[in-house]
């Protein structure tokens, strides 16, 4: 239904202005009704993309704290591993020192010397 603002007038001419702007007054309360949702709409996208940034940079971050631990401890493994090598090799140089001296001291080549 529309509404009209006839006011009693004497001049016709004026009547009919005023039923004629009623449309453009409606036109323009549409588009400023749709002009604020859509300014409601893309403050709402805004916002949800601003949570979901701030989401994503803290899963990064864990992310990244999940790596640096792994990394850490590949270095502490790989550390142990090499100490363990190490040792390992130490152990069977100063075997084989041992049995050297052994051999320079007996002049024959020693029974665990032939297996290495």
């Amino acid at each position: 239904m529309a509404l009209r603002f006839i006011y009693p007038r004497k001049d016709r001419f004026q009547t009919h202005i005023v039923v004629m702007l009623l449309p453009s007054i409606r036109l323009r309360r549409k588009e400023a009704d749709i002009n604020d949702w859509q300014m409601k709409k893309v403050t709402q996208a805004k916002e949800k993309m601003k949570r979901i940034e701030i989401k994503l940079e803290k899963k990064r971050e864990k992310a990244a704290e999940r790596m640096q631990k792994a990394i850490k401890y590949a270095q502490k493994t790989a550390d142990k591993k090499k100490h363990k090598e190490t040792a390992a090799t130490d152990n069977q140089i100063a075997r084989v020192e041992n049995e050297v001296r052994k051999m320079s001291r007996t002049d024959k080549l020693p029974w665990s010397l032939a297996f290495l």
